[in-house]
């Protein structure tokens, strides 16, 4: 399983991609358009969990990636 953190912004969200012993696999910006997250997520070849911080566009967010990934949780 692959861990992906994400820190949203406005414009964009950072995301920064683990494996499970800790290694970071890949870090950088994309854009906060539904095709250009989806396309990220689209490719990895193993399963997801995701973490991504409260804001208060969280709901389009969470929308767009619903059913990309295995878990998906809300932070503070």
């Amino acid at each position: 399983m692959i861990h992906v953190g994400v820190d949203l912004h406005r414009t964009f969200c950072y995301v920064t991609a683990l494996d499970a012993n800790g290694k970071v696999l890949q870090q950088g910006r994309i854009n906060n358009e539904r095709e250009a997250i989806q396309r990220y997520l689209r490719g990895w070849q193993e399963p997801l969990r995701m973490v991504f911080e409260a804001c208060s566009f969280w709901p389009a967010f969470a929308d767009a990636v619903q059913g990309q990934v295995v878990e998906l949780y809300m932070v503070h």
